[in-house]
């Protein structure tokens, strides 16, 4: 739509700029012509009703006389009187397939809206449904179509749907629903676990993505999908130790989710990583963060540590805190020392049990025995004949247990635990907030 503003005066205009409004909001500007016209071209109009209006800034033509300047014109601010038209929505039409309908946990499976028009090809962004839950939102490209992949779909089955979202002069539409049948693994093969890793190289300005594929026996070996919130950055291929490293261009500004989903192989199961979030201004990523190492075994009861390196970019100075984002087991603790930095530095996590070990009751055990003897005679000395004979039966059947573990009620069983510890480091707040992520594969193992 293109509209145009006619300025006139008694003497001709010589130059000046029209804004244009659509009621109190500023549509934009434009400089007037040589006749005194202004034009402003806009697509941006939603549907329904509007009441557009053009106003002249006025206009101060300076004259000279020799070197002294003078004012030889003043012309004045004047505003159009409103004009009200109706925009009408284009409808929309949205049709949604997926890469696959049954796919196995962990894998990636991409899903494509397309969005058409009798009025031509619509702009904009589509967001991905399961059901009621927002995947995510992807712009449209030129030919309107959208995409949208995950790996992070559960077991089960879902309702996907997409939705053009209004915009401009088109009307917003939603696809037909599709059904997604998510299948486990086969229950012969091994689980696998993903965690990621982002590392930077500030010497060339550029970015990797290392994913740790890793099981309870073998290394797996297969194909890597990398993903960055809906978007597929790339593949790679594991290494013998599990590793697969995709080199990725300058990562923009903005937020980033990142998961890599393993593809799985013959005898391992699929998996992907838990998400990763970072987050960064304009004014660039501010540090990075990096781990002494891709696993983190713990032996319980004992404890284990893991020392992460904050390296500042540019003129970073602000302070920082550290903190474990999830993936922590249950029963565990996770501390950082120190857990806050300024501008950069050292840190070291420490992973430990929060219940007092048996080591601990062990020492203790001397105490309890004694105070249970104490307590028990001094009782015996205070009861009917009858009642003794009740407390002398109770204390022939835990005398014993007291001397063999301290009378605690707490036990350990042999078994490991593998899980996904995500640790990030945050600085500042609002627009300016800095985030960074990264994981490290945890093995807990319970001693017998």
């Amino acid at each position: 739509m293109r509209l145009a503003a006619h300025v006139t005066s008694a003497v001709p205009i010589p130059s000046g700029v029209v804004t244009f409004l659509d009621g109190s909001a500023t549509l934009g500007s434009a400089s007037i012509s040589s006749s005194g016209i202004a034009y402003f071209d806009t697509a941006l109009l939603a549907p329904g009703v509007h009441s557009l209006a053009a106003k002249f800034q006025g206009f101060t033509k300076y004259g000279f006389n020799f070197t002294t300047a003078y004012v030889a014109a003043i012309f004045s601010p004047s505003t159009s009187s409103p004009a009200t038209i109706v925009v009408n929505a284009d409808a929309t039409s949205t049709t949604l397939s997926s890469s696959a309908t049954s796919p196995t946990a962990g894998t990636a499976v991409t899903f494509t809206a397309n969005v058409g028009s009798a009025a031509g090809v619509p702009f904009g962004g589509a967001t991905f449904y399961d059901g009621s839950s927002i995947l995510g939102t992807s712009s449209l490209k030129a030919d309107g179509s959208s995409t949208y992949s995950t790996a992070s779909l559960s077991t089960g089955t879902h309702s996907i749907t997409a939705a053009f979202n209004a915009n401009g002069p088109f009307a917003g539409s939603t696809s037909a629903p599709i059904s997604i049948s998510v299948l486990a693994a086969p229950a012969m093969a091994l689980a696998t676990l993903v965690s990621l890793a982002p590392e930077a190289s500030p010497s060339d300005n550029s970015s990797s993505l290392v994913a740790n594929v890793s099981a309870p026996k073998g290394a797996p070996t297969g194909i890597v999908t990398f993903l960055d919130s809906g978007t597929i950055l790339g593949t790679a291929v594991t290494n013998q130790s599990g590793l697969a490293t995709l080199r990725v261009d300058t990562l923009g500004s903005g937020f980033h989710s990142f998961t890599a989903s393993f593809a799985g192989a013959s005898e391992f199961a699929p998996g992907v990583s838990p998400a990763l979030y970072d987050q960064w201004s304009e004014t660039g990523p501010g540090f990075t963060v990096t781990l002494g190492a891709r696993t983190l075994s713990v032996k319980s009861p004992g404890s284990q540590s893991l020392q992460i390196n904050i390296e500042p970019l540019s003129a970073f100075r602000q302070q920082l805190q550290l903190s474990c984002a999830g993936g922590l087991p249950a029963g565990y603790d996770c501390t950082f020392s120190p857990g806050t930095l300024n501008g950069g530095g050292v840190s070291t996590l420490t992973i430990q049990p929060i219940a007092t070990s048996a080591q601990g009751s062990s020492r203790m055990a001397p105490l309890y025995r004694l105070t249970f003897g104490v307590l028990s005679f001094a009782l015996l000395g205070s009861l009917t004949r009858r009642s003794r004979g009740l407390l002398l039966l109770v204390m022939a059947t835990c005398f014993p247990l007291c001397f063999l573990n301290g009378c605690s009620t707490a036990f350990s069983e042999s078994g490991t635990q593998r899980s996904v510890l995500t640790i990030r480091a945050e600085s500042g707040t609002g627009p300016e907030m800095i985030v960074h992520s990264t994981q490290v594969t945890l093995i807990l193992t319970h001693a017998k």
